[in-house]
């Protein structure tokens, strides 16, 4: 029950970390002058469309990420909840080195993203595994 407690706090930490990624938003859409519902700005040279794609990549992976954390969790929980803090701590880069207007500033923080998405994914298969040779969790 304490580990249950524990993944779902982890959970709410990763969407809290999301969810603060989002103020750097606004000031990028008032300088470049798109308004809202227009989700990209004309040039695709704009640090907004890089502030923008960075923040919706995160949000688009997400749901994923937790899901195979909860089903990577049901036989090694604590290596689950080391690969989404990894997950979670490359996104902070992914998204400053996109939001620094340079596309390839992205590329470290999609390394470590696909590490940690990786290691869920081998996480999964385990647990997929264990069930299959008719173990109990």
């Amino acid at each position: 029950l304490l580990l249950l407690l524990l993944l779902f706090l982890l959970l709410l930490l990763l969407l809290l970390l999301l969810l603060l990624l989002s103020p750097f938003l606004p000031k990028p859409t008032l300088s470049s002058g798109v308004k809202y519902p227009t989700l990209y700005a004309a040039t695709n040279s704009s640090p907004f469309n890089c502030i923008q794609r960075a923040h919706q990549n995160s949000l688009e992976t997400f749901p994923g990420v937790m899901l195979l954390l909860v089903l990577g969790a049901a036989v090694n929980p604590r290596r689950a909840a080391l690969a989404a803090i990894g997950w979670g701590l490359a996104r902070v880069v992914y998204f400053f080195g996109y939001a620094s207007g340079n596309p390839e500033g992205r590329l470290p923080g999609v390394a470590l993203s696909y590490a940690a998405l990786l290691t869920l994914m081998h996480l999964v298969a385990a647990s997929g595994s264990h069930l299959l040779r008719g173990h109990s969790l």
